[in-house]
């Protein structure tokens, strides 16, 4: 026989780790019998990898080192007793904080401890299967390497009890019983300190009159039974078969810290409550390795119960119709199947198995997740299907969608329509006509496009409605990436804000959202229009439009006049051209409101009259391009002259057809004097021409 793997040896304790094993003329098997010879005691592990301590062995054997000596390709552990060791069996009856209780022989009998502080004494729990300390009588064990050893694999279970009213200080090992477990029932509120405690024995936390805290530790079975009261993590604990909260709490939160749970299943009872805290706790057992049949309470918090075993074999969550925050299966390449039963809620429900099993849900069922992470990958295939024919229903809550591939899905229903994608390389295999109903076999739909940044005016108001995509139709707009609600479309944007768009397509949205980012550039304010009406028909207009900085300028008048100058001219005007002149001014794409100035465009043929008189207290004055026609005779007393002579082009005209004539005693001033009367003008008085 050669084998190979760690030997660790530390006290007491040695532990091998047999890694392989090279076997000749024999029959290979995977059953490795292991046997431990000391005296008259053979203890038998079936195992490839233990641990043995004297705790494992027989009373008889007292307390000692173990040394490991090679012999050929046998591996011999010799077991040396300790020199200075002494070893105490207890009595049937008695109480343990008695000395005479104790005897060195394993029955009992034989000498009494002088006390319990003396050094490298071991005192054996023995001949009886159920201990109680005295109430109102403590029993403290000290002295250094001095401890209690709670019953030896070669007898009955015991149990010993701690009473809430008489505490026990020292430290205690628990070895495995030949038969059930051997159990320490802790009442009191002083916990005894833990040495090796076998995967096959038991701790009861049975706080009965206050809350107790939890030892940090690797506990075999763990339970809590504190009716009425909360039992604390005092740090991560580990229990390597059950941890069993019958009745009370169990509460993984103590101050700001949330510990670890690590087990090899968890029951809940009708009576017991777990929180679990935001850690992530472990279960490594197969089989059930959640149990809430009986429906106990569960804190769901935001922790995570994860199942961690990576062999062959089926696991059950029975989560007996409770809320749980989040429940993962961590299996790797395990092809054992995952069974749920009871309809649960949970916030995450993941399995990122990497070989093709199968996910069973209790027929009749039903699942409510928020998140649904489920795939397999291409031929590892992960199977959703009822625990029998019947179906099951999954229902998606917090919006959103789930989003799966590489499924055989079968016997499952599914709610609301358009959030459960299986995928284009899962497999619709149902049986039943209605089993599927809500399963898409597609990915979901794409998210819209469109260029982005978006540049709006603000003297539009842009909204929602504003924004553009490709595709146009079915848009939904959120303020968010993912979750919310849809933005209603008067909504009005944001400079510098981001917009995610979706879209619906056949009846389904797109979970992906395309983000535009809106620019809101301020739109100028309206330029002054100016311009030098009123004119004359034939000369020029001048426009004018009060500078803003980089703008550019548009304006519009009569007849379909346009021009993008800032300040434009229209020569040879006619009375057509008068009207309303309009501008605008843009800077960065956003035109400002219009300013419009009235243009008056005068006829000066217009003004004709037959006999002018103008009297002694009277002055007629002519202004700008003014012509006054005169067919008959002028009689001034007054005065007739240009109101600005240097710059006025105003014009008398006599255009009569008999003699006319300018007569009186006024002052006869003209810028332009035009005579169109063939017949002739007769002066009776001075007349003065400037033009």
């Amino acid at each position: 026989l050669v084998s190979t793997g760690a030997i660790n040896v530390s006290g007491s304790t040695i532990n091998i780790d047999l890694t392989s094993l090279s076997i000749s003329n024999f029959t290979c098997s995977t059953s490795y019998i292991w046997t431990i010879a000391s005296g008259a005691s053979i203890i038998g592990f079936n195992a490839d990898n233990f641990t043995v301590s004297t705790a494992n062995f027989a009373p008889g054997l007292g307390g000692g080192t173990f040394s490991v000596v090679q012999s050929g390709n046998d591996i011999n552990l010799v077991f040396t007793p300790c020199a200075f060791c002494t070893s105490y069996y207890s009595k049937s009856t008695g109480n343990l904080n008695v000395l005479g209780t104790w005897g060195t022989n394993t029955d009992g009998t034989g000498s009494a401890p002088s006390d319990f502080i003396s050094n490298n004494c071991f005192y054996y729990i023995a001949n009886r299967t159920v201990a109680t300390l005295t109430a109102g009588t403590p029993w403290t064990v000290s002295g250094t390497n001095s401890k209690v050893i709670l019953g030896s694999l070669s007898v009955a279970a015991i149990t010993f009890t701690i009473p809430s009213t008489s505490a026990f200080t020292g430290t205690i090992d628990i070895p495995a019983a030949s038969s059930l477990s051997n159990t320490l029932t802790i009442q009191n509120t002083t916990i005894p300190t833990f040495g090796t405690l076998n995967a096959g024995s038991t701790v009861n936390y049975n706080c009965t009159t206050a809350n107790q805290t939890v030892t940090a530790t690797t506990y075999g079975n763990l339970t809590i039974s504190c009716t009425g009261y909360t039992a604390t993590l005092g740090g991560a604990i580990s229990a390597a078969r059950t941890l069993s909260i019958i009745n009370g709490t169990l509460t993984a939160v103590n101050g700001g810290n949330n510990y670890v749970i690590s087990a090899g299943s968890i029951s809940v009872g009708a009576s017991g409550t777990l929180n679990p805290g935001s850690a992530t706790h472990l279960l490594s057992g197969t089989g059930t390795v959640f149990d809430n049949t009986a429906a106990g309470t569960i804190s769901a918090n935001t922790g995570t119960l994860k199942i961690t075993d990576q062999s062959n074999t089926a696991i059950t969550f029975a989560g007996g119709g409770k809320t749980y925050n989040n429940i993962y299966f961590n299996r790797g390449a395990s092809t054992g199947t995952n069974t749920i039963t009871g309809s649960n809620t949970f916030n995450d429900f993941k399995d990122d198995g990497t070989a093709s099993h199968s996910i069973l849900f209790t027929t009749g069922s039903t699942q409510t997740v928020n998140t649904f992470t489920v795939s397999g990958t291409a031929g590892n295939s992960i199977t959703i299907n009822s625990t029998t024919t019947g179906t099951h229903a999954l229902v998606k809550a917090g919006g959103g969608t789930n989003i799966c591939d590489y499924l055989n899905i079968q016997h499952s229903v599914v709610t609301p329509a358009c959030t459960w994608f299986a995928g284009e390389n899962s497999v619709n295999n149902q049986i039943v006509s209605v089993a599927g109903s809500g399963w898409l076999f597609t990915a979901p739909p794409s998210a819209p496009v469109e260029s982005t940044p978006q540049a709006f005016c603000s003297g539009l108001s842009p909204t929602i409605a504003s924004l553009t995509t490709t595709p146009g139709t079915e848009i939904h707009w959120y303020a968010a990436s993912s979750g919310g609600t849809s933005l209603a479309t008067s909504t009005a944007l944001t400079n510098g804000a981001h917009y995610y768009a979706s879209q619906i397509v056949n009846g389904c949205e797109s979970i992906n959202r395309f983000e535009v980012t809106a620019t809101i550039n301020t739109s100028p304010s309206a330029p002054t229009a100016n311009d030098n009406a009123p004119i004359y028909v034939n000369s020029t207009l001048n426009l004018t439009a009060s500078t803003i900085s980089g703008a550019s300028y548009s304006w519009s008048g009569p007849s379909g006049y346009t021009s993008t100058s800032q300040n434009p001219t229209r020569s040879s005007v006619t009375t057509a051209m008068a009207g309303s002149y309009c501008v605008t001014a843009t800077v960065n794409g956003c035109a400002s409101p219009q300013s419009c100035t009235s243009v008056s465009i005068i006829d000066p043929e217009s003004i004709t009259q037959c006999n002018l008189h103008v009297k002694s207290t009277t002055k007629m004055v002519l202004s700008h391009n003014i012509v006054v026609s005169l067919p008959g005779k002028l009689t001034n007393n007054g005065s007739v002259f240009s109101k600005n002579p240097t710059t006025d082009t105003d014009t008398f005209k006599f255009s009569g057809n008999t003699l006319q004539e300018i007569t009186g005693t006024g002052l006869n001033t003209f810028k332009n004097l035009r005579i169109t009367n063939n017949v002739g003008l007769q002066l009776s008085h001075d007349v003065t021409v400037l033009g």
